[in-house]
């Protein structure tokens, strides 16, 4: 499959290609990631999306996007760690872009601090196994009671330090019926099942 060229030509850099978007505002993709043809990651905010298309983009490891993926770091420390900053203007027919300085370039227009991406535990996890990032969950436990029948489900994910890529994810039931009604059959099932990013 072909990457979809995101950003063209692009100042100090080339083509940058769509990898994650974390978050989408009015059918726009707000705060996102992109690679260029030498797999180097970018994370990028669109900070304008009035009369132009404005985005603020940085280098940045992988360390550091997990960082930001779990709320440990803010997405402004992104922009003060990175190494090479970029602004890209798309007024509708011509897409610009320059290098910029962190110290000099309108602090304005980053996000403010104490912002994080704040998502969910479902994208998070996602997103951490696209990135070959998960780690041990506590078990989570969830019981159901669907007519006469009682199912036990036993989950265990991954997601607390150390971090450790390639791990199982356990699934485990079982499905007793009510104690009360005659014929009693239970079953259970087990799976080990190994996740590739």
């Amino acid at each position: 499959m072909s990457k979809e060229i995101y950003f063209k030509d692009v100042a100090v850099i080339g083509d940058l290609f769509l990898e994650e978007v974390f978050n989408i505002f009015e059918n726009e993709n707000l705060v996102f990631t992109c690679v260029d043809n030498k797999e180097q990651r970018y994370l990028c905010v669109c900070y304008e999306m009035r009369q132009t298309l404005e985005w603020i983009i940085c280098s940045i490891d992988e360390d550091i996007l997990i960082k930001v993926i779990r709320n440990k770091n803010d997405i402004l420390h992104a922009y003060q760690v990175a190494k090479k900053l970029i602004q890209i203007k798309f007024d509708g027919e011509h897409e610009t872009s320059m290098v910029v300085n962190y110290d000099t370039f309108d602090h304005k227009l980053f996000p403010d601090p104490g912002v994080f991406l704040k998502l969910d535990l479902d994208k998070t996890i996602q997103y951490l196994i696209r990135f070959n990032y998960y780690e041990n969950l506590p078990e989570t436990k969830l019981n159901i009671d669907v007519k006469n029948y009682f199912c036990n489900f036993h989950l265990t994910r991954i997601i607390n330090e150390p971090i450790i890529a390639n791990q199982n994810i356990k699934l485990s039931y079982e499905i007793k019926q009510n104690p009360k009604q005659e014929n009693t059959n239970n079953s259970n099932y087990n799976e080990d099942s190994m996740l590739a990013a």
